[in-house]
C-alpha cells in the first residue's frame, strides 16, 4: 500500500509546481493542462474510497454521493478546458455549466447523510463555540451571498447567464450551512483516525467557496485569461487535492484497521 505520508508530498509537489506555472506565466495550456489532474485524482481517489467501504455501508454511499458529484465537476472542467484551449470559444452559459451545478446537490446530499449517521444535533456544541461559528456562517453568508448572487447579476445580460450565475453563488450558499455540522463531525473525531477526513473536506469545501466567490466576481478577466485573475485556479486545485487526500487518507486508513484486524485474529 502506498504510504500516506507520500501521497500527502505527491499532492504537495503537484499544487507548487502548479503554482509556479501560473505564477511566473509560463504556459497557460500547460498550467490548464496540469490543473485537469487535480480533479480527475479526486474522482479516483473518491472511487477508491467507495470501494473500501462498499455501497450497502452508510459512510459508503456517502463517499458515493460525494463521487458523483467530484465526476460532473471534473466533466465541467474537462468541458471548459476543451472551449478554452481547443474550441478557443468561452460561451457562458454552456453544458459545463450543467455539470458545474448538478455536482452541488450531490455533494450537499452527501454532507447531510453524513450528519444524519453521525446524529450530530445544535444541543451537541458548546454555546461560545457555537456564537462564534454561527458568526463566522453569517459572514460566510453575507459574502456569498452579496458577491456570489447580487454582484452574479448583470444587467442587460440574458436570463440563462444571470441565472446560472446567481445559481453558483446559490450552490455555495447551501453548502454553507452542512460545513457547521461538518465541522462538528471533525471535532467529534479529533485524535481518532477520521479527524485528519473531515477536517480536509471542510477545507475542500472553504477553498472551493472562495474559488467561486473570486469567479462571480472577476468573471470576465478569468474567462479571458488575464493576470492575476488566472490565479482563481489555485483556490480550485487546493480544493480538489484536498477532497483527493482526505479520501485517500480514508480508506488507507480503513484498509490499515482491517488489516490490523485480521493480524489479531
Amino acid at each position: 500500500m502506498i504510504s500516506k505520508k507520500l501521497v500527502a508530498v505527491l499532492f504537495s509537489a503537484l499544487f507548487v509546481v502548479i503554482a509556479i506555472i501560473y505564477l511566473f506565466q509560463l504556459s497557460d495550456l500547460l498550467g490548464n493542462t496540469l490543473y485537469l489532474i487535480a480533479p480527475f485524482l479526486a474522482v479516483i481517489t473518491s472511487l477508491y474510497a467507495v470501494r473500501t467501504y462498499r455501497l450497502n455501508n452508510g459512510h459508503g454511499q456517502v463517499m458515493a454521493l460525494l463521487s458523483a458529484g467530484l465526476i460532473c465537476w471534473l466533466i465541467g472542467e474537462t468541458l471548459f478546458f476543451l472551449f478554452q484551449f481547443v474550441w478557443h470559444t468561452s460561451p457562458f452559459p454552456s453544458v459545463a455549466d450543467v455539470f458545474y451545478l448538478v455536482a452541488y446537490p450531490l455533494i450537499f446530499a452527501g454532507l447531510v447523510k453524513e450528519i444524519l449517521i453521525h446524529k450530530v444535533s445544535l444541543h451537541d456544541f458548546n454555546k461560545l463555540f457555537m456564537t462564534l461559528v454561527v458568526l463566522l456562517l453569517i459572514v460566510l453568508a453575507v459574502i456569498v451571498a452579496y458577491f456570489g448572487v447580487h454582484k452574479a447579476y448583470t444587467p442587460g445580460a440574458s436570463f440563462w447567464s444571470n441565472s446560472i450565475s446567481i445559481a453558483y453563488g446559490l450552490g455555495d450558499f447551501f453548502l454553507i450551512v452542512p460545513c457547521l455540522f461538518v465541522l462538528k463531525i471533525a471535532l467529534d473525531y479529533q485524535g481518532g483516525k477520521l479527524y485528519t477526513t473531515w477536517i480536509l473536506i471542510l477545507l475542500a469545501l472553504m477553498f472551493m467557496l472562495t474559488g467561486d466567490i473570486l469567479f462571480a466576481v472577476f468573471r470576465n478577466q478569468y474567462d479571458t485569461l488575464v493576470f492575476p485573475y488566472t490565479l482563481i485556479d489555485l483556490a480550485y486545485v487546493m480544493s480538489y487535492l484536498c477532497f483527493a487526500y482526505s479520501f485517500f487518507y480514508t480508506a488507507a486508513t480503513i484498509r490499515e484497521l482491517h488489516a490490523k484486524l485480521i493480524k489479531t485474529n
